[in-house]
Order: structure tokens, then C-alpha cells, then sequence
């Protein structure tokens, strides 16, 4: 075996490694956030956060292509740009919470560490596995549509839970008077905008950034882009 070849197993590992861990942390997150909302009602509320589903997403892509990684399998395309685009979205869900939630919420004792995991730990864990141990040249501009098409989404089924029970997971999707909500249908399709926004700017960072570094050592870049060989056959995840 050559030294590329061995650079690139390790980088292999490397990476399929960080992202169980990343993944392990994203669910130890939701777990204990699930513990503290007793109930059925209180389990409905909690998964209606954008958060619980970022973390979520990237958990069960992580543990698909962690293991794939260590297996030295490539993901099949559609689980590769789902990964772009779960690692998108919860980047954008620290960021979020960082700059807009922060300064109201303070939990405390498990739901502070479920909360560390959630807002900071797994989305930095995300952005540093993909800047070091991925391959680079994959994100394209012509995934914009996927980018935000979740979030969207994600708007408008809070509009209309909102309609249903009155429940709004985030003041800047809820139409109710200020402080609670915007005050105004017009105001939440502003902040959707604005989100929209955050989320195109922050994929174009990611493909910018992406097509500008180097791909990696020549084994990390064919353990995805090469066709598998017969013996390394098998289902991608």
C-alpha cells in the first residue's frame, strides 16, 4: 500500500469516526431534551423545533455515512447531497440560535448541556469534520433549491400548527402581537425571506469555499469519487 493510499485510510477513518461521535452527540442532545418534555403533547411540541430536526437529520446521515466511511463505502448520490444539505441546515441552526435566540434563552442543568450539544457542539462538529477530513469539490450551486426548500417547508407547516393549537415554535414564524410573535403574516413572510436568505448565503459560503481548497490527499478524494472495486463491493447506505 502507498503512502496516498494510507493517508487516505486514515482520513477515512478519521472522518467516519468524528461523525459517529457528531452523531452520538446530536441524539444525546434530543434525548435529553425528549426527558424533560413529559407526555405525549409535551414530545409533539418538542419535535416541532427546527432544531430537534436539524439535530436529527444530521444524526442519521452522520451514522449512514460514518459508517460507510469506516467501511470504506461511498455514499450514494442522493445520501451525499442530503449530507450537503443537513450539514447546511444545521449550520444554520447555530448560527441562528447564536445571533437571534441566545440572548432570551438560558436553560440550565440537562436541558443547558442538550442545548450546548444542539446550538454549538454538533454544528460546529459538522463544519470542521466537512473543512478537514472531506473531500472538497462537491457542493454545486444548482442544489440552491435544496438548500431551502426544508426551511421553507419548515414555515409553513409552523403557520399551520399555529392556525390549529396556537403554537408557534419561534417567534419570527408566529403572526401573534409582539412580544410573542411579529405581529403580522406580512412580518413572519419577512423573517422567511430574510432566513431564506441566510440559508443561499451560507451554501454559496460552503460551495465557494469548497471549490477553493484542495480536494485532500489523492486516497481521502478516491474513496468517494472512485467506482468501487469488486472486492469492496456492497449497498450503499
Amino acid at each position: 500500500m502507498g503512502e496516498h493510499d494510507k493517508d487516505g485510510d486514515r482520513l477515512r477513518i478519521w472522518r467516519g469516526s468524528a461523525k459517529l461521535l457528531v452523531a452520538a452527540g446530536a441524539l444525546t442532545g434530543i434525548f435529553l431534551d425528549f426527558a424533560f418534555w413529559n407526555g405525549v403533547r409535551g414530545s409533539i411540541t418538542l419535535a416541532s423545533y427546527f432544531t430537534e430536526q436539524s439535530n436529527l437529520i444530521i444524526a442519521i446521515v452522520f451514522i449512514f455515512t460514518g459508517f460507510g466511511a469506516l467501511a470504506g463505502r461511498q455514499p450514494g448520490k442522493a445520501l451525499a447531497a442530503l449530507e450537503r444539505c443537513a450539514r447546511v441546515w444545521i449550520v444554520m441552526t447555530g448560527l441562528a440560535f447564536h445571533f437571534l435566540l441566545s440572548a432570551i434563552y438560558h436553560p440550565e442543568g440537562a436541558l443547558g448541556a442538550a442545548n450546548l450539544l444542539a446550538h454549538y457542539v454538533v454544528p460546529i462538529g459538522s463544519f470542521l469534520i466537512w473543512l478537514f477530513l472531506e473531500p472538497k469539490g462537491s457542493y454545486k450551486i444548482g442544489e440552491l433549491g435544496l438548500w431551502i426548500s426544508y426551511p421553507l417547508a419548515y414555515c409553513v407547516f409552523c403557520l399551520l400548527r399555529g392556525q390549529i393549537d396556537g403554537f408557534y415554535p419561534y417567534y419570527f414564524v408566529s403572526p401573534l402581537p409582539k412580544p410573542g410573535g411579529v405581529g403580522s403574516l406580512a412580518a413572519v413572510g419577512a423573517w422567511a425571506a430574510v432566513l431564506a436568505c441566510g440559508f443561499i448565503i451560507l451554501g454559496l459560503l460552503f460551495t465557494g469555499i469548497d471549490h477553493l481548497l484542495p480536494r485532500g490527499p489523492k486516497g481521502g478524494e478516491a474513496e468517494e469519487q472512485a467506482p468501487l472495486s469488486p472486492s469492496r463491493s456492497g449497498a450503499s447506505p
